[in-house]
C-alpha cells in the first residue's frame, strides 16, 4: 500500500502515538509501519507501552519511531533484573 502525507488523518490512533513519541522523524516510515501493525487495532496498547518504555536522555538513543514498532519495543518490559555479586 503506498501511502501519502494526507493519509495520516485517515489513522488517529498513529496521531495520538506520534504526539508522545519522544523522537520526531522519519514520520512516512513510521506510519508504514504502524499500518504493517495494524496498530489501529492495537493503538492503546502500543500508546500504554510506549508511555511506559524506559526511553534514554539522549536523543541519539532513542530508536526511530519506525524501528520502534517495528521492534514491537512497546512491548518491552522496563524492569531491570536483579542480580546478585555471586551470579557475576
Amino acid at each position: 500500500m503506498k501511502l501519502k502525507p494526507t493519509d495520516v488523518a485517515k489513522y488517529p490512533g498513529f496521531i495520538r502515538w506520534w504526539a508522545i513519541y519522544p523522537r520526531k522523524v522519519a514520520k512516512g516510515a513510521a506510519l508504514r509501519s504502524w499500518v504493517d501493525l495494524d496498530g489501529e487495532a492495537i493503538a492503546s496498547d502500543i500508546i500504554k507501552g510506549t508511555k511506559n518504555y524506559a526511553f534514554s536522555d539522549e536523543v541519539r538513543f532513542i530508536p526511530h519511531p519506525a524501528t520502534f514498532l517495528n521492534q514491537w519495543r512497546f512491548l518491552d518490559s522496563n524492569e531491570t533484573p536483579q542480580h546478585s555479586e555471586d551470579q557475576w
